[in-house]
């Protein structure tokens, strides 16, 4: 997982919306339950790791 490349990704899609529902579905998308970073946050063993998703 590249966290800069998620980063870039979940800023474009913010910025990209054009109604409150595009946001909250990019907010879905990259922060939700299932998303990516949530996944990551809940694997995080060790303490340089976490400071970087944090």
């Amino acid at each position: 997982m590249d966290l800069e490349a998620l980063e870039r990704e979940a800023t474009a899609a913010v910025a990209a919306a054009t109604s409150v529902d595009e946001v909250e579905a990019a907010r879905v998308h990259y922060l939700g339950r299932k998303a990516e970073l949530p996944q990551a946050l809940r694997a995080v063993r060790d303490r340089e790791t976490g400071m970087a998703l944090n």
